[in-house]
């Protein structure tokens, strides 16, 4: 995956990533798609302790931090895709990758 630059981008250019996986993948799989997990969230891994605070269109925050790991998964939800939401990155991730 191309590395973040920004400490601040877009939830639903972020997001985006997950419709087009899942969208491949049932294409890939044809009448076997429902076998097939959706991918729902993303995985993002950091080298040391951090945060994502999402920050929606009415000004509401919602911070995650990392685990023992310096992982931080984050959902995807239609609500934040369709509205004007805000990944604010406490440091970028070395790492992140799309789980279900």
């Amino acid at each position: 995956m191309i590395p973040l630059d920004s400490a601040l981008l877009k939830y639903s250019d972020v997001f985006v990533l997950l419709d087009d996986i899942n969208a491949f993948s049932e294409q890939m799989a044809g009448g076997f798609s429902m076998f097939i997990p959706s991918m729902d969230e993303i995985k993002f891994t950091f080298d040391a302790p951090a945060t994502i605070t999402v920050k929606d269109s009415k000004g509401k925050t919602k911070p995650y931090k990392t685990d023992d790991e310096f992982v931080i998964e984050i959902p995807k939800k239609k609500r934040w895709m369709q509205s004007d939401t805000w990944l604010q990155f406490s440091a970028l991730p070395t790492r992140y990758e799309p789980i279900n």
